[in-house]
């Protein structure tokens, strides 16, 4: 089962986030369009736990790992947000997401943490701007769900591992958003 959240980001207050180290981890971000989305990709997380659980996130103890991934007691989950988009997802098993906004920024530079095979995919694909973004949010969900070491995208195939891809409508833009599984089921967040 995994399930993935996705919506337009809204300002939020981080006095709304019930878990200290998260909150306290905000406060200390200095980027203001940094600091608001990862607010309300908190936010998102606890509303999906309680949607899809009907439990409340803090009752499964919420912490950073040593790797500084976030997990919890008895689900995985995964985070990502991107000027104006957030994704969640949530799964019995490890789980990877991705969201970025297309075009996504800086790619021309980007393209070359791509492989060879990925490359020559790119360079044929009649929308550069989507072959990109699908390559590499697949690639931010694949090292996502691994949980390890640090994000190394010219050693991670965009083909390693089964994924879902497409593109969503986020307040009249296009994001890609990759999942890492089969079969996951989509709900966007509105509330």
């Amino acid at each position: 089962m995994t399930k993935v959240y996705f919506g337009k980001i809204r300002e939020e207050s981080e006095e709304k986030i019930k878990n200290a180290q998260r909150r306290s981890e905000i406060e200390k971000f200095a980027c203001r369009e940094g600091k608001i989305e990862r607010i309300f990709v908190w936010l998102m997380l606890e509303y999906a736990v309680k949607d899809t659980f009907g439990v409340e996130l803090e009752s499964l103890n919420p912490r950073k790992n040593e790797n500084g991934k976030w997990e919890c007691d008895k689900i995985y989950f995964s985070l990502s947000h991107s000027h104006g988009g957030a994704a969640v997802a949530l799964s019995d098993g490890p789980v990877g997401v991705d969201i970025e906004k297309m075009p996504v920024r800086n790619a021309e530079k980007l393209v070359r943490a791509l492989t060879k095979s990925e490359r020559i995919y790119f360079e044929n694909a009649e929308n550069k701007d989507l072959a990109f973004a699908s390559l590499w949010t697949k690639k931010e969900c694949i090292y996502k769900k691994s949980g390890t070491g640090a994000f190394s995208p010219e050693h991670i195939s965009a083909n390693g591992e089964e994924t879902q891809t497409g593109t969503v409508n986020i307040d009249n833009s296009a994001f890609c958003l990759s999942v890492t599984g089969k079969n996951a089921e989509y709900k966007e967040v509105t509330v």
